[in-house]
């Protein structure tokens, strides 16, 4: 992943929510490096990030897990975890990609989960030996969250849980831009100053 200079202080304090296991939002318009700023981060620290993408038609089951019928058996069926319980349980980082894309009221399932020493009890799953199965996050996990406000908000009381980083698009020209411009494939080929003058063309007439 391209690490951008001028998003070092959003990765440092991208660091220090993730050290004190803090849900943490990235606000930003498209294209500005949400993503890349998570993907570098996880890099830096050697750990898994899983990307769950969140639709508009997302639902619980997309998010939590659902029966499916078991193959082969016509008639049985078994609970599958989604990607976000798999990522609880094996202690890996998770972003919801885009998550007020969806209903707030599906997001709100996420409540306990962000809360200190979380937990998630999966009702949709049924009783579990007897009992609602309950599912307690990993040392190691970590959640957080991509959002374009154009495109909605989420509940205050999923908000009032989380810690909200702004990510302002790289200005053009300036150093965030010509580091993105030197290292795509279509710019391997020119020098500093063939890489200066798309910058400004795109300054003036894009």
């Amino acid at each position: 992943p391209l690490a951008l200079p001028g998003q070092i202080s959003l990765v440092e304090s991208f660091f220090r929510c993730s050290f004190a296991t803090q849900f943490c939002f990235l606000v930003a318009p498209a294209s500005s490096g949400k993503t890349s700023i998570l993907h570098s981060a996880a890099a830096l620290l050697g750990v898994e990030l899983e990307t769950f993408s969140v639709t508009a038609g997302c639902d619980t089951i997309d998010l939590l897990g659902g029966y499916d019928q078991v193959e082969g058996r016509q008639g049985q069926f078994e609970w599958r975890d989604s990607l976000l319980l798999k990522a609880m349980v094996e202690g890996k980082w998770l972003v919801l990609d885009n998550a007020n894309f969806c209903s707030a009221s599906v997001l709100d399932r996420l409540n306990s989960v962000v809360e200190p020493h979380g937990s998630l009890l999966v009702n949709e799953q049924g009783l579990v030996d007897g009992v609602v199965r309950i599912v307690r996050p990993h040392p190691n996990f970590r959640i957080f969250a991509t959002l374009d406000t154009k495109f909605g908000e989420i509940s205050r009381a999923l908000r009032n849980r989380a810690v909200e980083l702004f990510v302002p698009p790289p200005s053009v020209p300036g150093v965030d831009a010509y580091t993105i411009c030197a290292h795509h494939d279509a710019c391997a080929d020119l020098d500093p100053t063939g890489v200066a003058r798309i910058l400004s063309f795109h300054r003036e007439y894009v």
